[in-house]
């Protein structure tokens, strides 16, 4: 048998010093935005309850959003850091 080389977009792709730095920072821009928004609806902020009830969500709603966005958060940096 012989052996397949796949090569994938990825894997011939060039990565130039812009595009690492662009691969850091768009990641890293959502991050803070998800953890502002985790924290503000766990400490129940009056803007992010207004924010929730203007999207139609019950008032009841804001802390356990902000409880299961940290815990999707939590479990998704936990399987990146086992890669």
């Amino acid at each position: 048998m012989s052996a397949t080389i796949l090569h994938t977009a990825s894997s011939t792709a060039m990565r130039t010093p812009k595009s690492v730095v662009a691969g850091r920072v768009i990641p890293a821009i959502a991050v803070t935005f998800m953890t502002m928004d985790v924290g503000m609806k766990l400490a129940r902020v009056k803007e992010a309850i207004e924010g929730t009830a203007q999207l139609g969500f019950p008032i009841s709603i804001v802390f356990p959003l902000g409880l299961v966005e940290y815990l999707a958060r939590h479990a998704d940096a936990r399987v990146r850091s086992h890669r």
